[in-house]
This record gives structure tokens, sequence and C-alpha cells, in this order.
């Protein structure tokens, strides 16, 4: 039910009302009033008083607090009003906000001009305003549950005059989701219908309708775009046709409804966003922005870094900016980054754009909501903090930048836009990444990253690869940051002699070591992990590995029968792919709580296939050994060659923490393992456990270790970095302070001549470790020179024995 509330009391009554309530207030203004009711002064001022107290509470919560208009601050007023989705209209005189239950149209004074709530099933999916905002489009989305425990859902597509009259209305039966908008001469509607279709794999597919009618509610064509699982359309009408995004599918239909382009991005697009003229479409999924023309061609596209969510293109095409995790971007038409706004959290950071450049970034970061404009400079004109927002979902800002409003479920905020100016202050600057040199003997230096850290990489010549969130950083040995690459969360990556492999999501990219991009490649599902296999990059999804070669052809595709998902399993698969020393194999391992392995050559031919009734959570391959780490607390050594099972051990049998870390010598002699329970142990080719440390359980905790090359040392990580020699002595050890979930911990040379360790979520620290080594073996000289010296004062000491019993004997 929809229960539509016209408001005929203008701002100018009610700021009448107001002041006759203030006048009330006061004590002559109470006396005049008693003595016109004819009440006695003293009997009746206390319930007059209570009276109009009462009358300014209701006042205030239904019609909202009303802040007037000051020189020295940006804020107009704020309306207690529910504003998940606000916009101006064309004009920019009115403002058009709606939530699922509400929608309101007010004059820029604050004037409700007209209030719908909806009631019982229905809910609000979408609402816009024509451009000569005499029109407004609703669509009312119906749930009702059936008897057989299902339900059965439908829009409503309304349009309503300014008196909230309804003029014409259209049902969609089976719909889930629509969106609405007019052509820019307003003589047309075009709606983008999500449809529930058929059920596949437990999942409802969607079908995206697309339908043109006049402004009457006559249907000229309707037009079924895309089948897609996820999809809530986006839409667009151009003076070039209407632009539709849905799911990972962007399109450009006609007036006529021909397709003039599709593309198929690598991954959902989150928003989309067009000039008035069509000339430039903007659509931004995972941390991309792709910028097309009218014809589908690309433009230019950027990546961040940083998930993004918000895109905003200014009406007349010369701005783009977008805003996500981390922050906010604004570039002009041709792709040049005009400024950025970096607060480096992981919040939202709404965006919106006018013609000349002046745009609103809403900062999240802090406790309070804050709005910011900027100009096409990169220019702070005014900061202003909302702290009756609570959260800010929606924005908008008129094309002269004179104003601008900002909307959240607890209320409507109208702000001055250009007109007003605080001091103008450049954008704080904010490194992506720098480096601290220490110079202090083991510690050299300390890179530290915006973003958190997911893993490091060092190579033979001390380089250094660091892999956060969202950037690669490429290090050289003296603490130089050679270059930083934006790729976008979730971000894995490879470093070999002389290239790097890139990952994330569905792009593959292989770049030169002096991060130059040299191929990127979309395959049809995300990467899980990266290998390198006899010069061809090894990219890894569930159920597919494929091998593409250094020029970015895809050259086999492997399909593997992976492990079906338990009905009560939480959380994501294990997927592990790792080579053998001579990069001739590759293991490539699935597991839920039962798993696969498959042995891949370089030619694509699957070499041996296993079944495991447990995860296998690490693997190492030595040059014939393949050396397994078990959810069961069990480590697994395989001759892969002769395909035949060498030994199994289960490090603790009452205890069975599962094994979440694994590394083999080459030759195969040692493996050090790491168990979830914090433990690190030292276990001989053929299965003997040599030593453990730390020797009490729980005093230390170690989740990933490593062996230089020729296993006279063992790198532990965890609570603290340590190094053991073969025997499990300590040699040197430093606390850290980073979080359990990191991929790499810490990498080393394989000489150990430099160790880099993630110190923290955001640091790395880079050790040369040759003054350590020295010193142990410096140390181990003395006491072994210690030695002779020792026996020859034992013998000293008989002698002297000996002497001296003699002589009492005599």
């Amino acid at each position: 039910m929809i229960r539509v509330i016209l408001v005929n009391i203008s701002f100018n009554m009610l700021e009448m009302l107001a002041k006759i309530l203030y006048f009330a207030l006061s004590y002559e203004g109470t006396k005049q009033f008693i003595l016109l009711r004819g009440l006695d002064p003293m009997e009746e001022k206390g319930k007059i008083f209570i009276i109009t107290l009462i009358l300014l509470m209701v006042y205030a919560s239904n019609i909202g607090l009303v802040f007037a208009p000051n020189s020295n601050e940006p804020v107009l007023w704020f309306k207690n009003i529910r504003s998940e989705h606000v916009r101006f209209s064309s004009s920019g005189s009115f403002i058009l906000a709606w939530s699922m239950e509400s929608l309101t149209l007010l004059n820029i004074r604050g004037d409700v001009v007209l209030s719908i709530e909806v009631e019982n099933y229905s809910s609000i999916s979408y609402a816009t305003i024509s451009p000569k905002e005499d029109i407004i489009i609703v669509c009312y989305m119906a749930v009702e549950p059936l008897e057989s425990g299902e339900e059965a859902t439908s829009i409503m597509v309304a349009a309503h005059n300014i008196s909230g009259e309804i003029l014409w209305s259209v049902i969609e039966e089976d719909a889930l989701f629509c969106k609405a908008e007019f052509s820019p001469n307003g003589k047309y509607l075009a709606l983008a219908i999500t449809y529930k279709g058929k059920r596949k794999n437990n999942v409802f597919e969607k079908n995206i309708v697309l339908e043109l009618l006049t402004v009457k509610g006559d249907v000229l064509w309707k037009k079924e775009i895309c089948n897609e699982t996820i999809a809530e359309p986006l839409l667009h009408f151009t003076d070039k046709g209407l632009v539709v995004a849905a799911g990972r599918n962007l399109f450009l239909i006609s007036r006529n409804g021909e397709v003039i382009f599709a593309k198929k991005l690598s991954s959902e697009i989150r928003d989309m966003d067009v000039s008035a003229d069509g000339s430039l479409v903007a659509a931004v999924e995972h941390n991309m922005l792709h910028v097309y023309d009218s014809h589908g061609v690309e433009l230019w596209n950027v990546s961040t870094g940083a998930l993004l969510f918000y895109v905003d293109v200014s009406d007349n095409g010369e701005y783009v900016v977008i805003g996500g995790w981390k922050g906010a971007w604004c570039y002009d038409s041709s792709g040049n980054e005009l400024w950025s706004y970096v607060h480096g959290k992981d919040c939202i950071t709404p965006v919106t754009v006018s013609n000349n450049g002046y745009a609103v970034v809403v900062d999240h970061s802090e406790l309070t909501v804050r709005a910011v404009l900027i100009n096409q400079e990169g220019k702070v004109f005014w900061t202003r903090e909302l702290p009756k927002l609570g959260v800010c979902s929606s924005l908008d800002i008129t094309e002269d930048a004179s104003l601008t409003v900002l909307g959240s479920d607890y209320g409507l905020y109208l702000l001055k836009g250009r007109e007003y100016r605080s001091t103008v202050a450049p954008l704080p600057e904010i490194r992506i990444a720098e480096v601290t040199i220490i110079n202090k003997p083991p510690l050299l230096w300390i890179l530290h990253c915006n973003d958190s850290l997911r893993s490091v990489q060092l190579l033979k010549d001390g380089s250094l690869l660091a892999v956060t969130e969202g950037w690669i950083h490429y290090i050289t040995s003296n603490g130089t940051i050679a270059w930083s690459k934006p790729v976008g969360p979730p971000l894995k990556a490879l470093a070999t002699e002389n290239y790097i492999i890139v990952a994330s999501l569905r792009k593959v990219i292989l770049l030169s070591r002096s991060g130059e991009e040299l191929w990127l490649r979309n395959i049809d599902d995300n990467v899980e992990a990266l290998a390198f296999l006899n010069n061809k990059v090894v990219a890894v999804t569930w159920g597919n590995v494929y091998l593409i070669s250094l020029k970015g052809k895809i050259e086999a595709n492997v399909e593997i029968t992976t492990p079906e998902e338990p009905k009560l399993h939480i959380g994501s698969p294990w997927v592990i792919a790792k080579t053998d020393p001579s990069e001739n194999v590759v293991a490539v391992a699935y597991s839920y709580t039962s798993s696969v392995l498959a042995l891949i050559n370089s030619k694509g031919e699957t070499l041996w296939f296993i079944n495991l009734n447990t995860p296998i959570m690490a693997l190492s391959l030595t040059r014939t050994k393949l050396i397994l780490g078990l959810g069961n607390g069990t480590v697994l050594a395989i001759d892969f060659k002769e395909k035949r099972v060498l030994w199994r051990k289960t490090l603790i049998p009452n205890r069975k923490a599962p094994i979440i870390n694994v590394v083999a010598s080459e030759n195969g002699e040692y493996i050090v393992v790491n168990s979830k329970d914090g433990i690190m142990y030292m276990l001989s080719g053929s299965g003997k456990i040599l030593w453990t440390y730390p020797k009490e359980y729980g005093k230390e905790q170690y989740t990933y270790s490593t062996l230089s090359r020729d296993s006279t040392y063992v790198i532990g990580y965890g609570s603290h970095v340590i190094l053991l020699d073969r025997n499990g002595k300590v040699l040197w050890k430093r606390k850290v302070f980073a979080e359990a979930a990191r991929e790499n911990y810490l990498s080393i040379t394989p000489d150990l001549t430099y160790l880099a360790v993630i110190y923290s979520g955001n640091d790395v620290q880079y050790f040369k470790m040759e003054e350590v080594l020295q010193q142990t073996m410096l140390h181990e000289v003395k006491e072994l020179s210690l030695i002779p010296y020792s026996i020859l004062l034992v013998a000293i000491l008989i002698v002297a024995f000996i002497i001296i019993l003699k002589r009492v004997m005599r």
C-alpha cells in the first residue's frame, strides 16, 4: 500500500509559525497570549509554556531541524528525512530523496513538496524525476509470502505528478529490481528490469529486460539483453541511446533497440556513469576504471590498487571522479590524473563532480563523516564534518557547483558549494610506500606501505618484491623503490629471474623486472594460485590449470575434477601450486575436507592424480619427492616418479594439529615443517623427527619456516623471526608484530645473504645476514678453540692430584 502525503505548508508559513512560537515563549509574548485568551496569568502560564514547547518538539521531529544560512558555515540546512538516495532535479531547484520506505521531494529552501510512504510488503526500488520536473517515476517492489514458503515478487512502475497523483502505472510480475531513467528531452522513459529466471546450481538466474516507453506509459519495445546470476542493473539515458550495466556486461542500446556495443569486463560492474551526450561512458569494476566512447572503444583505463564503488562523470564529459576504499581520484577526459584524495582506510568514499570540475568527496575514515570540496586543481575549498549523517550513502552536486546535497538513512544535508570558501589548501600528499634507511647491521632499511602487506619475495640479487592488498613494490637491495604498480585486491604475485607474474581476480599480467606490462589476459574464473613452469605462466583457478606462454598465448587448459564442497563447510577452499626445482612439473592441490592433487608437465599432460580424504594444506617438491602437509597433522612423502608412498609421519598423534607449511631441501634430505599449533619441526629425508622448536608448547609460536639452499640454516617466523642451525640451535632471534594472516611472512636469498621480514601489518624489515653468520661462525670457532685448553687444564689437575697423592703416601 502507498500513502501519499501532500505538504501544503510552505516554508514561509513554517518560518512564521516558528516565530510565533518563539514569541510565545518570551515573557511579553506569553503575557499577550494569555490576555487574548482571557486566562489567569499565574495559573495558566505554565500550561501555555508546556504546550508551546510540545509544539516546537513536534515541529522539529516531523519537519526537520533547519539551520539558518550562515556566511561562515557551508551548511544551509539539515532535514530529518530518510535519504539513502539523493539527486538534484535538472534545474537544481528540487531535491529528490528516497529510501526503501519513503520518498520526499523538497525545494532547495527545505520545503517538503511531496512525501510518499510505502506500507505492508511494498518498498521503493528506484525513483527519478523528469527533466521538466513535472513527473516523478517511482518503482515499487512488492513481496508477498506464499503458502509454499516461497515469495511472489512484482514491480509497479508509477508516474506521479508533483501533487502525488498517479498518472499511470504498469505492473511487472516476477520482477526483482527496476531502474528507470528519462531521455534528455523528457519524452521517453527507459526501464531496466530484472526478472527471476531459471534455477541453475541452486542459484536463480536473472533475466535483464530493457523497455522503452513514452512519457505517457505506452510501451514502444521490449528487449532481453542478458542473463546473469548477479545482476541489479545500472541504467543511463543519453543522446546516443541507453547505457546499461548488468553483472560483468556493459551495453549501449540505440533508441530503436539495436545493440551498438556490448562489453564483458573481468568482474562485476559496481557503478557506471555517462556524459549527457553519451560520448563518454565510465564503468568501475573491482579496482579498475574503464572509459569508453559511444562506439565501445576503450579510450583509457586506470587501476588504483583499491576496491572501487563509485564513479561520476560531469555532464559535459570533461571530468571523471572515482571513489572506493583508500580514497578518491579525479581525471580529465583524456585520462590524466588531476588529483587524488587518499585517506588510506578500508571504507567507502562516495564522490560527485560538477561541470566546472568541483568535486565533493565524502571521507568515512574517521568517527565523524566529513565532506570535502576540491576544485580541478586539487585545492581543498572547504572541509565540513556532518555529525548527524552517520554514514553518507548518496550525494549530488549542481552543474555549477553552487550546492551539494548529502544523504543517508539518518537525514539530509544541503551545503553551499564553491560559493563558500574557507582557507584554500592543497591536498595532503600521502605516499603509497616509502623506505627509511637504518644502516644498523644487520638491519639495513624498513619499507612502510600504505596498505596491508600480503607477501614478500627476495630475488637472488637481493632485490625485493613486496605485495600489498592492491600494490606491487619493487625495491633494490640498497632500499631504492624502483617502481610501484597498482593492480588491485585480491592480489597474487610471483617473481622469477626475468619476469614478475601478477594476478587479481580473472586478470593475469606479465611484467618485466623493470615493471613494464608485457601482456594482460582475462581467463574464465578467479586466479587462486600462480607458478612458473619451464618458461610458462601457470594460472590456477578452481577446476582449471592454464599454461600461458611468455607471449601471452594460452597453450593448455587442464581441467581438474575438484572435491565437492561439504554442506556445512565454512570458509574458502585451499588451492596450492608448486613446481619442482627444475621447473618441469607442477603440483596443483585442491582441498575442502577432502582433497585432490594433480601433477602436470609443461605440455599440459596430467602425469598423476591423487585423491585424499583429508585436506592438503601445504606441499613441497624435491627432484623426486612430493612432500604433503595434511590437515590431520600428518606429513606424507611420495616418490612422484615411481608413484608410490615412501612414508607418512603424524607429528603429535594425540593433538593432530594441521600441517600449514612444508619446505624440503632440493635433495630431500631435510624437511622443515610448521603445524597450526605454532611448533616448528626438522625432519630427515626418511621422516624421522630430528628436533622441534620451541620445546615448550605455547611459549612461542612459529607458523612459517624455510631452509637455506645448503640446508645449513633454518629461518622461522611467528612470534619472532629466528635463525637456527641444522641441529636446532638458536643463533639469532628478533621479535615481530605482524598479524597471523599472511601468505609469505619472510623471504631469504638462497645463500642467506639477505632476509626480508613482514615486521608488522604495513612494514617490512630488510636485513643483511652476513655479519650475523660471521659472528655465529666466530662464536663456534671460539668454542672449538676452548677445547684444547680445557683438556690441558684437566690434565694438569690430574698430574697435580697424582703428585699430591704420592707425597701424602710417603
